[in-house]
């Protein structure tokens, strides 16, 4: 089997597990890693250590059967897309990204703050308007001027048209300074019976253009208080923006921490198994020693019960191995039972310390971190809602004026032609004053905004303090588990040592089964303990890029 990384690759025994690389644990200026890969257990009890990728590809090649190269190839032309048997961290990424229902919450969220700039701008949309009603009118004549000479009792008109009510048709519009026109056009027809000698024109046309013009001369005449709620929608939904970041962001360290737990009991699984095997060819030994006359009945039994020991502890761990993968499946948000996506997952944790470094990593927290975006942005909401209620403590001045053309005649088209002809013109301006006495509701909603304002101040301050701490926090923790890894390691490697002369000595009698059987056993917790270890060296890595907020950026998310 072939094991690639971006230094190279190496040849693994054929019994080994090996692991892929998890991108988001790995630093960019990192040296070689370290990889730890299963124990390769053969007949004369031999482990594979730790083994370090760094043979190079010409090297590597010459050594190659015509199976594995074909693999080799494989693996370097199709490098990005995992194998289907097993799970990646950019894999469960996806799957989270695609069904975990607060990712699409979070998404929605985004979306509806669409709708409200939507309806902000629509505050400046022009409008049109149209109205057309017909009236007929019967009354019963009370003098002879009612009736106008003719004898009729009873007095009829009909009007078509609009000359009790709004225009036939206009187009209104609110401008950004706080202006607002209103072009309109009217038509009339007024049809009286009996006419009388009093009506010049019956029946009569009327037309009418018109231009209404109303500018604000200190309350809503400043642009930028007109367009607020624009302004605040746009902030509104960057803030929702970056929420939703933030929420992948807990998500994708949830992820993490759930992917290397499962990570860890598979691994553990595994050195669980590989030790029952050698348990029990131990004790499959103590069998034949004790047929031969060689053995002993407390060796046997004691070989025996290390195996059961062995067993009750793999099954301790398949279970909690399969809570655990039950936790990773519900944080992508999907149903265990009924997927198929591979349980065996594949990383490649890192073992070597990042580079870190306190000034630039605080840098980085304070342009990335999701927190202090929304903080800002809820600063500048409440710096404009403060400007909106200053706004409103103004007296309300209006000018107001309007132009207009109207014309008269028998039929439609000659109303027309009048109107147009600008002979019958008129005009009107004036100015309109409105102050409410006290302005107590004002002058409180002014003090609630300023308020606020000083609020989102202290929050943009609290913020920064926290984020500064976090990442001091985190950078300390990427220390201590790397320290605790490397002291785990040599643990390990020593009583890998001592393991191994205790296994001579036992074969040559010098040592009781009880000597081996404890030291196998704390190699074991001890090998158990040293990945716990690097699992919770890579989590700390991953806890510092959230800390510093490019976690989302790391994932091109």
């Amino acid at each position: 089997m072939i094991l690639c990384s971006g230094v190279g690759c190496t040849r693994l025994p054929k019994t080994a597990r090996s692991a892929l690389p998890d991108p988001i644990a790995i630093s960019e200026n990192a040296t070689p890693l370290t990889v730890p890969t299963a124990e390769n257990h053969h007949a004369n009890d031999e482990k594979t250590n730790l083994t370090q990728l760094n043979a190079s590809e010409p090297q590597l090649l010459e050594n190659l059967t015509d199976e594995e190269a074909i693999e080799y190839a494989a693996y370097t032309t199709n490098s990005d897309h995992p194998s289907s048997s097993a799970l990646t961290i950019s894999m469960a990424l996806q799957v989270m990204l695609e069904n975990n229902p607060l990712v699409r919450q979070a998404q929605l969220s985004q979306e509806m703050q669409q709708t409200l700039i939507d309806e902000s701008v629509a505050e400046f949309d022009t409008t049109l308007s149209s109205n057309l009603d017909m009236r007929q009118v019967n009354q019963q004549a009370s003098s002879a001027i009612d009736a106008l000479g003719t004898g009729q009792n009873t007095i009829s008109t009909t009007n078509l048209g609009n000359s009790n009510g709004p225009d036939l048709l206009a187009f209104g519009k609110k401008w950004e300074t706080g202006t607002q026109t209103r072009l309109a056009y009217g038509s009339n027809y007024n049809n009286n019976n009996p006419s009388g000698s009093f009506l010049l024109v019956n029946p009569a046309y009327s037309s009418n253009l018109s231009l209404s013009v109303s500018q604000p001369l200190w309350q809503g005449r400043n642009q930028n208080v007109n367009e607020a709620p624009i302004a605040i929608a746009k902030l509104n939904q960057a803030r929702s923006k970056y929420e939703t970041r933030e929420t992948v962001t807990d998500l994708i360290v949830e992820l993490h921490a759930a992917y290397w737990s499962v990570y860890q009991l598979q691994q553990e699984l595994t050195l669980i198994q590989q030790e029952l095997s050698d348990a029990e060819h131990l004790h499959h030994e103590e069998e034949v020693r004790l047929k031969l006359g060689e053995g002993s009945m407390v060796r046997l039994t004691r070989s025996l019960d290390y195996v059961q020991q062995l067993k009750i502890e793999l099954a301790q761990v398949e279970q909690r191995a399969s809570e655990a993968e039950q936790r990773l499946f519900l944080t992508m948000g999907i149903d265990q039972s009924q997927t198929s996506i591979p349980r065996q997952l594949i990383a490649e944790p890192n073992s070597d310390l990042i580079a870190l470094n306190v000034e630039s990593s605080r840098e980085q927290a304070l342009q990335n971190r999701n927190e202090l975006k929304i903080a800002r942005q809820k600063l500048k909401t409440a710096e404009l809602q403060r400007l909106q209620a200053e706004d409103l403590t103004k007296p309300s001045i209006n000018v107001v004026g309007r132009v207009g053309v109207s014309g008269l005649d028998s039929n439609a088209f000659g109303a027309i032609q009048n109107a147009s002809s600008g002979n019958y013109h008129n005009w009107m301006m004036g100015l309109n004053y409105e102050r409410k006495l006290g302005k107590r509701g004002e002058q409180a909603l002014l003090k609630r905004a300023e308020l606020q304002f000083q609020s989102a101040m202290i929050e943009l301050r609290k913020a920064e303090n926290i984020i500064n701490y976090d990442v001091d926090q985190s950078l300390e923790q990427v220390r201590k588990s790397y320290e605790i890894y490397q002291a785990q390691l040599t643990r390990s490697n020593l009583l890998k040592e001592q393991l191994d002369i205790y296994n001579k000595l036992y074969h040559k009698g010098q040592i009781t089964i009880e000597q081996l059987v404890e030291s196998r056993g704390n190699l074991l917790s001890v090998q158990r303990e040293e990945l716990l270890a690097l699992v919770n060296y890579n989590l700390s890595i991953v806890v510092y890029h959230r800390s510093i907020g490019d976690l989302t950026h790391r994932h091109s998310i």
